[in-house]
């Protein structure tokens, strides 16, 4: 929470947070009066999730729904028309570094193609040779190990990846 709010006092930028815990209550009240855009929490966890999306959109920020790697898309059903992002996992959660799974490309496109409006997110394992093919499922990317590697290719990668979402978007 400290580094959140560390990051929020110097921008002022939107943040996007995503909340991998399983009490989501505690941190989310700890969010309010920040200047947050989406406030992200996964599926899979043991609290009563529309109050938690009611809670989120009552601080005026917009609710997020993540699923992990191993979990269908149909989790995802009855909260579906209360939310406004779902983020995909394209790895198991716990530390940065990981392969993107790819079988993660089919429930990308199982979810295009059933929630056409809806934001997509995807997050881990994302780089320059997986992003040509993410272009045209997902609107938005979340990339981290990929640019917190130690070179001094980092504008490169940017423009890269800038370059492979130019007609997208999650520009």
């Amino acid at each position: 929470m400290e580094e959140i709010r560390e990051i929020n006092a110097s921008s002022n930028k939107k943040l996007y947070v995503h909340l991998m815990v399983n009490d989501a209550f505690t941190y989310i009240d700890n969010l309010r009066g920040m200047n947050i855009e989406y406030i992200t929490f996964h599926v899979e966890i043991d609290e009563d999730i529309n109050k938690l999306i009611d809670i989120v959109h009552g601080m005026g920020y917009k609710c997020g729904l993540a699923i992990n790697p191993n979990t269908n898309i149909d989790a995802l059903e009855p909260y579906i028309s209360n939310i406004d992002l779902i983020l995909v996992m394209s790895v198991m959660p716990g530390y940065g570094g990981q392969l993107f799974i790819n079988s993660i490309y089919n429930k990308l496109e199982s979810l295009r193609n059933k929630y056409k409006n809806m934001i997509i997110s995807v997050d881990g394992g994302i780089n320059q040779d997986n992003i040509y093919k993410l272009r045209s499922l997902v609107d938005m990317l979340v990339i981290g190990s990929y640019l917190s590697t130690e070179t001094k290719e980092k504008v490169e990668m940017i423009r890269n990846i800038k370059g492979s979402l130019s007609n997208s978007v999650g520009e």
